[in-house]
């Protein structure tokens, strides 16, 4: 590992940087809506728990902090846009920590602060701000205990490796890199030793997850590894979709931008959690979808790569990733800035035929929510859906609802909804009319005797319509009906 006496120069530079565009986060962050996954997690902040069906419990932990709270999407988000600013400024210690460089800290830090997604740009309650930081917290103390620090640094890392797998399963990809670390290169005579800290905290840390899985048959696991996207036999239609091929052209090209800023320039803690998790990737692209932002994790030791790469010799490819992932950045941060003002200017500028609306379905739901149960109050109805967007953001402006279609997301509804049964008149909403889901609908049917059109509620949105809701009701259950047969086992 390349080391050099550290520079005295202090981090303002990327401190002001990180400091600024969290401002800016914090400000859109207020003005967007709660999109439908994040009401989705919110549903479990209000069940606080070890485990949970799609994920890790972090990011839920983490909206739990804030529940007493106005629930807002300024304080839901709040968390998350204050871990996207340590991940970036602990990327940019980790790489002033390799390279003594202040302008490598500077470089690392603006890299993570404007990755280009809109979703990070608003600072959206996911599982992957934490995610993105523990893993940069973990690069920066595995490089200080790495060259000798105090003990405390694999202590810490313990914490910060724990941090991630509790955020995402992939956070075992981390463990995986930072051991092969110090196991394999230039190191210090103690450092198994002191290793064997690191995964002791880390373990007793991630155990309880461990134990909720264990005791829910393992269903977060399965959920990751099985059925979140699916295995399919290999083939070339799938080989050969949009999805898998820019997958592949992303990955190549994020293995081969690894390749030159970690393993030719001698950075064995950045290749080893930077290169093995997107290799594995780009061999299960094939048999199944795997999508871009799985590599949210190693983009972090790249990034540090890639500050300590524009240093000093300022390589012609270091010059140009860094350039156009900022330029990538900002543009993302337009959109979002666009999108949170307020609906009578977009409706003003989208006149402008070059205009492109960033409208999206979480502005509608108040909207919905408030009109569903009136209508399902004027009959006494419960309400259901097949969505867990739909039923997750009903919830959250205090609208009760069900999910009754065959997801995955049904199997976290249940564990905190063992004891319902069938209620005598039920309206069902979707965004897809009944009919477009037969096994549903003939599944509904055999529950009730009676069924009937609703008629669709329309949504506008700066003067355009923009989204449409189907109702479809129900009544008189049938004598043989039990809850297993609405809302399934």
């Amino acid at each position: 590992m390349a080391t050099q006496r550290l520079s005295r120069a202090p981090l303002l530079s990327p401190v002001a940087v990180v400091a600024c565009v969290t401002m800016a986060r914090l400000l859109v962050s207020a003005f967007h809506p709660v999109t439908e996954d994040e009401a989705y997690y919110w549903t479990w902040s209000l069940h606080p728990a070890l485990g949970y069906v799609d994920h890790p419990p972090m990011v839920a932990w983490l909206i739990w902090s804030t529940s007493l709270l106005p629930h807002t999407a300024f304080f839901i988000r709040f968390p998350f846009v204050v871990c996207e600013a340590v991940a970036a400024l602990a990327a940019g210690a980790a790489a002033r920590e390799l390279s003594g460089s202040a302008r490598s800290a500077l470089v690392a830090a603006t890299l993570v602060v404007f990755i280009p997604n809109v979703k990070l740009m608003i600072g959206e309650a996911l599982p992957d701000p934490p995610f993105l930081m523990f893993w940069a917290l973990s690069i920066l103390f595995a490089a200080r205990a790495m060259r000798g620090g105090a003990p405390v640094n694999f202590v810490l890392l313990g914490i910060a490796v724990a941090g991630a797998m509790l955020s995402r399963v992939f956070g075992w990809a981390l463990l995986f890199g930072v051991g092969a670390t110090f196991l394999t290169g230039p190191r210090d005579r103690r450092a198994p030793r002191s290793f064997a800290v690191t995964c002791a905290v880390a373990l007793a840390l991630v155990a309880p997850w461990i134990a909720w899985n264990a005791s829910h048959d393992w269903v977060n696991v399965l959920f990751t590894v099985r059925d979140r996207q699916g295995f399919r036999a290999v083939s070339a239609t799938h080989a050969f979709n949009n999805m898998t091929i820019r997958f592949l052209i992303f990955d190549a090209a994020f293995i081969a931008l690894t390749y030159l800023t970690t393993i030719r320039r001698r950075y064995p803690l950045l290749a080893w959690t930077a290169l093995p998790f997107p290799v594995v990737l780009g061999v299960l692209a094939f048999p199944q979808t795997v999508e871009v932002y799985w590599l949210l994790g190693p983009a972090i030791s790249l990034f540090v790569g890639l500050g300590i790469a524009a240093r000093s010799s300022q390589p012609w490819w270091a010059r140009a990733a860094t350039g156009v992932w900022i330029a990538a950045g900002a543009g993302s941060f337009l959109v979002v800035a666009f999108a949170a003002l307020p609906e009578s200017v977009q409706a003003a500028m989208l006149r402008n035929p070059a205009a492109v609306s960033a409208y999206s379905p979480a502005y509608a739901y108040r909207s919905v929510a408030r009109d569903v149960a009136q209508r399902a109050s004027a009959r006494d109805s419960a309400i259901l859906s097949d969505r867990y967007e739909i039923t997750s953001q009903f919830r959250l402006f205090g609208v009760d609802a069900a999910i009754v279609d065959d997801v995955p997301q049904r199997r976290q509804w249940h564990l905190w909804n063992r004891d319902l049964g069938v209620p005598e008149r039920a309206m069902y909403v979707s965004t897809e009319p009944l009919s477009s889901n037969p096994a549903l609908e003939q599944r509904l049917e055999s529950v009730y005797e009676r069924s009937e059109p609703g008629g669709e509620l329309d949504y506008a949105f700066a003067g355009k319509p923009a989204f449409r809701f189907y109702v479809t009701w129900f009544s008189l259950p049938r004598a043989s009906a039990v809850a297993a047969d609405l809302y399934g086992p």
